[in-house]
């Protein structure tokens, strides 16, 4: 509206100049009302462009403080946190999980390229909780069993389940499912209020029964699982990728992002992944914008507005997609152009029933649907079922 109030002063002023024809000044207008749609004003390109130069020079040179500094600013930004932790691991950082006995209540940075998970991103663990962890830790030493945290410092149950889920008690050396089990077996300090102040005015402490006796054997989780729990308390895997649990399951003709570069343009591809980011851009003529991530990088999917119409639920809320489409390279971006969108948790599951190799060859159709997805009498980690994959939700970001 503003570009089109404008539309008679540009025309007088074309007029005016003697040498412009209507048809001329016409067309630049529409170029500049296009422009107008999606352009910066030069303040906000400069503007930005400092802040990409600072951005890149301090990621170059200060990798861990950068990522720190950008997980203890969440929310912010384009990319959730687990992005941006894939993307330190790729780039030779260490992450490390956050730890009852070396964590803070923000993320900290330790040695050079290792950062620590605050307890901050412990799901239910309020920060007054956090605090007085850590203020018990440095007055009366690191808690040296799950029995010594839950007696030293009152937590509720719930917050304790999500500590051990969230790998912060692995110190301890007991597998999370044991301990687990065991927070029912230890008995947290009640504390007691002064009746006048209303203060607490102390603790009884709890007796140091034995429990042994109540002791039992449990299996270890799986990666996946521990995952898959990291995920629900956390909101990110410091260790893994669901893709790389899942790589070996798959069918081999289905590429990574890594493979993308050694394949020639227009290839018709098969590549599953997590998305985690949407766009749909008013200005994008109705085009849908994915981004998808494996345990190798990022690759933008395009979804024309047939295809969005046609599978609105799996463009906009479905997390693990396998992407059939074609391969686009053009100006040093790479593209895939999606035909089918085919969720992952919707593969079948099974043994293979003619062949152990999963090879198919590259010009044969492939029916997505009906592909196995792994072997789960062979391996003990990974999914087993279409439930284990919808566990793994990490937040996306959904823009417009």
């Amino acid at each position: 509206e503003a570009m089109q109030a404008m539309t008679d002063d540009f025309m007088e002023g074309c007029r005016k100049q003697g040498d412009v024809s209507p048809e001329v000044a016409e067309k630049v207008f529409m170029k500049l009302s296009a422009f107008a749609e999606y352009g910066f004003p030069k303040s906000h390109a400069a503007a930005f462009g400092l802040l990409a130069y600072q951005s890149c020079w301090l990621k170059h040179y200060y990798p861990a403080e950068f990522l720190c500094s950008l997980l203890n600013h969440q929310p912010m930004g384009f990319y959730a946190p687990h992005v941006l932790i894939n993307d330190g691991k790729r780039s030779g950082l260490q992450i490390a999980r956050p730890d009852i006995n070396l964590s803070r209540f923000e993320c900290t940075v330790e040695g050079s390229r290792a950062i620590r998970i605050g307890l901050s991103y412990v799901k239910g663990l309020q920060e007054e909780a956090a605090e007085r962890i850590i203020d018990d830790r440095g007055r009366h030493g690191d808690f040296r069993s799950l029995a010594d945290l839950i007696r030293r410092v009152a937590l509720r149950t719930d917050t304790l389940e999500h500590l051990i889920a969230a790998g912060a008690c692995d110190g301890f050396g007991l597998q999370r499912r044991e301990m687990l089990w065991q927070i029912g077996l230890f008995i947290a300090p009640k504390g007691f209020m002064d009746r006048q102040t209303r203060k607490q005015a102390g603790r009884q402490l709890a007796l140091a029964l034995p429990t042994e006796q109540d002791h039992v054997e449990l299996p270890a989780t799986t990666s996946w699982e521990r995952m898959t729990d990291e995920y629900r308390t956390l909101g990110l895997s410091t260790r893994f990728h669901p893709l790389y649990l899942m790589r070996s399951r798959l069918p081999r003709h289905m590429v990574s992002t890594r493979d993308l570069a050694s394949l020639p343009d227009g290839y018709k591809v098969q590549i599953p992944g997590l998305i985690v980011c949407r766009q749909r851009p008013g200005t994008a003529k109705g085009i849908t914008f994915l981004l998808l991530e494996d345990e190798f990088g990022l690759v933008n999917v395009v979804v024309y507005p047939d295809l969005y119409e046609r599978q609105r639920l799996e463009v906009r809320s479905t997390p693990m997609l396998t992407i059939e489409g074609k391969l686009q390279l053009a100006n040093n971006n790479t593209n895939i152009i999606a035909e089918r969108l085919i969720p992952i948790e919707s593969m079948n599951f099974g043994r293979p029933d003619s062949h152990d190799g999963w090879d198919v060859p590259q010009n044969e159709e492939v029916d997505l649907s009906r592909d196995q997805l792994m072997r789960i009498t062979t391996y003990e980690d990974g999914p087993r079922s279409p439930a284990d994959i919808r566990a793994v939700t990490p937040n996306s970001h959904n823009y417009r």
